[in-house]
């Protein structure tokens, strides 16, 4: 993996000025293979600290101004620096400029590529926000071209964090500085299986979700404490009354908490959001609920942890507002339901149904969520599968 990605960054149609790699206690033959590549490349080699430590390292060797931080187990696409240095090269007033990227896996049949990811920057001109509420699904480290001086004024990656310090550092990033996106997929992230983390806390495939929401809590403890609410204010309330406003930026702050399975924290969010204004909520509200929580296993976190359904279930009867707004954060998931028993996972559509009847309730499950979806279904004649239905 660490020669392909080295050879589609020696292939670029923008040559780079330096490649340094940062080999961080590696046991393998990682040194002969660096070595291999002779002075096209600089080779650090450190006792096993983690990746923190060793792009650490790498940041204070690095000499050029735009710098690009590259896993060694993806794949840089062949325009990719060029699109990022030209809209640096156009826009002084920039910290950084980010890209798309492409998901993709290799076997023995070949490489497979998804569809490039949609960040989605026009649903939320704040891009600070719109990272935070999609995270990985708005851009990736890699696809990030950055000044030097960018990251020497917002200090080094945190070594305590053995995942989530590129969430971190992203977060710093669009906090501090103007971003420019550029429309194009700039890297291809691999798909594997391969242990993660470093030799004092390795993480086996099955623990990596466990572990990702371990560490994203920790940086989202540290998003509650350093940000003020109004930096959740969305752009399309900027300009409502004060309370109104005050009661979106916690409804915004809700939704990314949520997003990240940290439903406690969410879930006092949307009780202030519901104190603060007896207006029902708005049409912008309910977008806004019903686009950020999109991933699956947010909710099977909050299916799972009584304390936290129990808490939910709770805020979901206090008042209408926070009733309607509930309703609307799971709309997505009525999706998700569908598409899986297109694809004939009909288990796995089950047991989502089941976990939003254990959170909502049969009747706020089916209530402007997933009852749709299935009434849409009882049309559709999937022959491929052997799935059809009829009215009943």
């Amino acid at each position: 993996m660490l020669c392909e990605c080295i050879d589609s960054i020696l292939a670029q149609t923008h040559p780079v000025d330096e490649i340094i790699v940062v080999n961080d206690g590696s046991t393998d033959d990682t040194i002969d293979v660096v070595q291999s590549y002779g002075d096209r490349l600089t080779l650090i080699n450190k006792g096993n600290g983690g990746k923190s430590s060793a792009l650490n390292l790498g940041l204070k060797h690095c000499k050029s101004d735009y710098i690009w931080i590259c896993d060694d187990d993806d794949l840089a696409a062949p325009d990719g620096v060029k699109h990022l240095a030209d809209a640096l090269d156009s826009n002084d007033d920039a910290g950084f400029a980010f890209g798309t990227y492409q998901v993709f896996r290799k076997d023995e049949t070949g490489y497979s590529y998804s569809e490039i990811v949609n960040p989605g920057v026009e649903l939320e001109p704040n891009i600070c926000i719109r990272f935070l509420e999609g995270g990985a699904g708005i851009t990736l480290q890699y696809a990030m071209l950055v000044r030097r001086s960018v990251y020497e004024r917002v200090g080094p990656f945190r070594e305590e964090l053995i995942r989530s310090q590129d969430f971190d550092m992203m977060i710093r990033l669009f906090r501090s500085f103007k971003a420019v996106y550029v429309p194009k997929s700039v890297f291809y992230q691999r798909q594997h299986d391969g242990p993660r983390g470093s030799s004092s806390e390795i993480i086996p495939p099955e623990e990596r979700l466990k572990k990702q929401f371990f560490y994203n809590y920790k940086v989202l403890a540290w998003v509650r404490q350093e940000f003020q609410l109004c930096e959740f204010t969305p752009t399309f309330s900027l300009g409502w009354d004060q309370a109104l406003a005050e009661r979106t930026a916690f409804l915004e702050r809700a939704c990314v908490f949520a997003a990240y399975a940290k439903w406690d924290d969410a879930i006092d969010d949307f009780r202030q959001a519901g104190r603060l204004s007896a207006i029902p909520a708005k049409p912008q509200e309910l977008r806004l609920a019903a686009r950020v929580i999109t991933d699956m296993n947010a909710w099977k976190a909050l299916y799972d942890n009584s304390e936290w359904r129990l808490k939910f279930q709770n805020c979901y009867k206090s008042d209408m507002y926070c009733r309607r707004i509930l309703i609307a954060t799971c709309r997505p998931v009525g999706g998700k339901v569908r598409q899986m028993f297109l694809n004939g996972k009909f288990y796995e559509g089950l047991m989502t149904i089941k976990a939003l009847c254990g959170i909502f309730g049969i009747r706020g499950a089916f209530s402007g969520t997933i009852g749709a979806k299935i009434r849409r279904l009882s049309r559709i004649r999937q022959t491929d599968t052997g799935f059809a239905c009829g009215e009943d």
